[in-house]
């Protein structure tokens, strides 16, 4: 059996690409129409692919940001054949923008994006950095609970701060491997011939799983440790669907940014 240490060199290449998030196509979640409201003035969404935040295009205009081009992600994704996909008005790394300048935005929208980050707390502070005072981040995620990942290990804090000192090399192959071993359900050779195609393939997978109780803890680190002020204005958990989602105001009064702010 191939061990990781011999499949590594081989795609040592692939480790240095950047990702964007895996499809799952499904249509627009009615759950996120009552959240337009926040959504005004001019701003980004990070990884539309084929399922973009609805907004009042009377009050909002949005600048599309992915880390692929359209016909990029066409390629990627033959299994989205029958969806349109979002254009991309910039192509780039959705933690690594620095062609747009700090407070620039009024608001990012970031759905089931954070998950697929090699670093999320970089990408917190990058976000952080392009909002403007009192800017709003709407920010949905998976709850692991009810998805494919239930069988992952909740992601800790300290594992998301070691992640930040190395962007996330360090621990890149062991997620493959988890995602690989817990998701796909994959053992012995089986394992490693998944791996290799995986990694290969650059495969968007969930980096990191949560449940919101886990978002607050780290708004609370980024808070106190980074000085990433963030308040809580709305929330809304992962009852009777697959996503919680918080909607945050850079700059807030809360100090300790929660579901119960």
């Amino acid at each position: 059996m191939r061990t990781l240490r011999q499949i590594v060199p081989r795609l040592r290449r692939v480790f240095a690409t950047s990702i964007s998030a895996t499809p799952t196509p499904v249509g627009l979640k009615p759950s996120r129409d009552r959240f337009m409201k926040y959504l005004k003035g001019a701003g980004l969404e990070i990884g539309a692919l084929h399922n973009p935040m609805p907004v009042d295009r009377g009050r909002a205009t949005v600048c599309y940001v992915d880390v692929m081009s359209l016909e990029e992600q066409r390629r990627h994704y033959p299994e989205l054949a029958d969806y349109p996909l979002v254009r991309p008005d910039i192509v780039a790394q959705a933690d690594a923008l620095p062609m747009l300048g700090a407070g620039s935005q009024d608001f990012i929208i970031a759905n089931h994006l954070l998950e697929h980050v090699a670093d999320p707390i970089g990408a917190l502070r990058e976000w952080y950095r392009l909002l403007r005072r009192d800017g709003i981040l709407f920010l949905a995620l998976p709850d692991k609970r009810v998805t494919f990942d239930k069988d992952r290990p909740r992601t800790t804090l300290d594992h998301l701060i070691a992640d930040h000192r190395d962007r996330g090399a360090a621990s890149r192959l062991g997620h493959y491997e988890e995602y690989s071993r817990l998701v796909h359900k994959k053992s012995g050779e089986a394992l490693d011939r998944d791996l290799a195609d995986l990694l290969a393939k650059n495969y968007s997978i969930h980096f990191h799983v949560w449940i919101a109780d886990d978002i607050a803890e780290l708004l609370r680190y980024v808070n106190d440790a980074l000085g990433l002020r963030w308040k809580t204005l709305d929330f809304l958990d992962s009852s009777g669907t697959d996503e919680f989602i918080y909607v945050l105001q850079k700059d807030g009064d809360a100090a300790v940014p929660g579901p119960e702010s």
